[in-house]
């Protein structure tokens, strides 16, 4: 296939797991037999011996340490954590350049760090049944999307320049807006520099439009359960990193004449850029830059509940993908874009007037490629029969400095954390699963999440205590280092008696290179979580998210420093050697106890409402979270000065150094 010829996949073997609990189950037998001999030998360390076991029985992976409480308040303990284990067998080649960039973007970890297997953890990428089961569900999804729709023939397209509905060649259909067919405007920009520059004159940034189509039919698997699909294109990408950006088309996928005053559950959805035919594109050579459709026009008062924080903010989003959306290739590429509920679960949509849709796409190929006709696919899987309401719930990581939902990094060879909170105020007591978090894996370290009610007051004493109350923390600015500090806070946090929920050991990244492999690059690809794959979360219950990031040379800086983007926005506002690109968003399906036991009553489509009469159950949410309030003392009301903050964040930092070797 054409798009699949510009690259050639240098992904390694995925055997982390497998290896990492052979590790595990080695060092144990090895333990067991120091311990026996031990006891032979040194009768009088039976007693401790006894109680050691204890200790590991509640807390399997640590051994506790003396207390580290400098305020002497008793407020948090340290225990010890063991080391990432490292495996050289998932790499595959001998190319010693190539083996350099795969050990400096940190593939060489094993993807279980935490979370053993023994105790309930999986890969949510390459767990067996989990991959089977999106593998059937995409071949159901495909038997409408594709074979019964069928392609966008030529004889279509130029009946759509006509003006008129459809053609015999195919089932897509257009739809017309009062005398003219229904078209959409958008925005393409050739580079990114015109993308940013507002005065770009219109030869490097042009206003075009392109069609919108539309199938419909039953779902082949699952009784009672519509698939809609709405096709937007065509689209042609040049590379260069060049935009096309969509903003806010109403009525996706035709459905506003089914939906309104009726009471509707979706229980599949899917966004992905496809060829003619409905073939899926993978990433590369196109990026999803951020893909979000949200389940009505104007959410305020049919979502968001006035007692929780940030209630201008409209963006709970049902349908969403991003460059990280996508599997590496060999676990399905973009088909991991489909998030389908298990079966009796349902968003539940209420007298919806209609979704609306925003994405921007880049395609990443070399300056000059051949022009690449596509289209954008978006699929929602409804039903009208009842199904156990269902939430997709996303947390969304602080603001610090200035961007959308981002936090401001130094860009140099440091590196550093933040931590935040999200407190289950409000849709009661219930389960989460379907673990999926969005960050810039090129910056990203690792990421854990904990729950526990007393993880997060035992960071804030030790931020206080060890960290001179600094969050974001530059390890470096502070003769401290990434392992050393990452050992000492996720010590902190099993100290507080938190429960791990899932682990990104590593980024998320898959090599690329073109055809002689003389450019090579790791793109950002989904998370290799490893969770339980359902946890329990009580009323008020906490959950703590910590995100470690570090900057690499051969990920990082040609994809931040250098970019366009960054010299325009980010120096001008923080200077040099700072880049405010990394967000890290945790989400997640969740399902109270009253939807479970069917006791949730019948929604009015107003929240207040429905919290106050037990019936509150959006279809998503989104929340955000904040940073203490005197981590930087100058911040009020979101509003920061970006020099002040570069100036307090490396403090410390006598020989800062943004000039990283490329």
């Amino acid at each position: 296939m054409l798009v699949r010829k510009q690259y050639v996949n240098l992904t390694q073997d995925e055997t982390e797991d497998e290896f990492a609990d052979a590790a595990v189950t080695k060092n144990g037998k090895a333990g067991k037999k120091n311990a026996s001999g031990l006891l032979v030998f040194v009768g009088v360390f039976f007693v401790l011996g006894i109680g050691f076991a204890m200790l590991m029985s509640r807390h399997s992976f640590v051994t506790p340490l003396p207390v580290r409480d400098d305020l002497n308040d008793g407020t948090y303990q340290l225990v010890k954590i063991p080391p990432v284990l490292t495996s050289n067998d998932s790499f595959s080649g001998d190319d010693p350049r190539l083996y350099e960039l795969f050990r400096e973007n940190l593939q060489d970890r094993a993807t279980t760090h935490l979370g053993y297997p023994s105790k309930g953890y999986v890969n949510l990428n390459t767990y067996n049944k989990r991959m089977e089961r999106r593998r059937k569900r995409m071949a159901a999804l495909d038997e409408v999307r594709v074979k019964y729709c069928g392609p966008i023939t030529d004889e279509y397209l130029e009946a759509q320049r006509k003006g008129k509905t459809g053609h015999p060649s195919t089932r897509w259909v257009g739809v017309m807006n009062r005398k003219s067919l229904s078209r959409i405007r958008y925005r393409y920009s050739n580079d990114t520099i015109s993308y940013v520059d507002k005065s770009s004159g219109t030869r490097k940034k042009q206003i075009r439009d392109t069609f919108r189509s539309f199938c419909s039919a039953p779902h082949p698997d699952l009784p009672d359960t519509t698939i809609s699909i709405e096709r937007q294109g065509p689209f042609f990408g040049t590379g260069s990193l060049d935009w096309t950006q969509i903003q806010f088309v109403d009525d996706v996928a035709n459905v506003a004449s089914e939906f309104t005053n009726k009471t509707i559950y979706v229980i599949g959805t899917f966004f992905g850029t496809v060829l003619r035919d409905g073939s899926v594109i993978d990433y590369p050579p196109l990026h999803i830059h951020h893909a979000h459709v949200h389940p009505y026009r104007r959410m305020g008062e049919r979502i968001h509940v006035k007692s929780m924080p940030f209630e201008n903010i409209e963006h709970h989003v049902m349908i969403q993908t991003h460059g990280d959306g996508g599997c590496k290739s060999k676990l399905g590429g973009a088909d991991c874009n489909l998030h389908q509920l298990p079966n009796g679960q349902g968003y539940r949509v209420v007298d919806s007037s209609g979704f609306n849709v925003n994405y921007e796409i880049n395609d990443v190929r070399p300056t000059g490629s051949d022009p690449l006709e596509y289209y954008v696919d978006i699929v929602i899987m409804w039903t009208e029969e009842k199904r156990i309401e269902t939430t997709f719930m996303q947390i969304g990581s602080p603001i610090f400095g200035h961007g959308w939902m981002t936090y401001m990094l130094p860009l140099d060879s440091n590196s550093n954390f933040a931590y935040w909170k999200h407190k289950n105020s409000w849709l009661g007591p219930g389960e989460i699963s379907n673990f999926i978090t969005h960050t810039h894996m090129s910056l990203t370290d690792s990421l854990y999440v904990f729950k526990g009610n007393k993880a997060f007051d035992y960071l804030e004493k030790y931020r206080h205590d060890k960290l001179k109350g600094r969050l974001p923390y530059v390890f470096d600015c502070h003769n401290n280092t990434m392992e050393i500090g990452k050992n000492n806070i996720l010590g902190v946090v099993v100290g507080s008696g938190a429960e791990l929920v899932c682990e990104a050991t590593r980024p998320s990244l898959q090599l690329f290179c073109d055809e002689e492999q003389h450019d090579c690059v790791y793109r950002d690809s989904r998370v290799e979580f490893n969770c339980k794959e359902k946890v329990r979360l009580e009323k008020d219950e906490e959950l703590v998210i910590i995100a470690f990031n570090k900057v690499r040379n051969t990920s990082t800086v040609p994809l931040t420093r250098q970019s366009p983007i960054n010299n325009l926005l980010y120096v001008s506002t923080f200077g040099e050697g700072y880049v405010a690109h990394q967000h890290s968003f945790f989400r997640f399906d969740f399902v109270s106890d009253r939807a479970n036991t069917g006791m949730m009553g019948k929604s009015s489509g107003n929240a207040d409402r429905d919290f106050a009469t037990n019936s509150y159950a959006p279809p998503a949410l989104f929340l955000y979270s904040l940073f203490p309030d005197d981590s930087y003392k100058f911040i009020n009301d979101g509003i920061s000065d970006g020099h002040k903050l570069k100036e307090n964040m490396i403090e410390g930092c006598s020989s800062f150094n943004y000039d990283v070797d490329l």
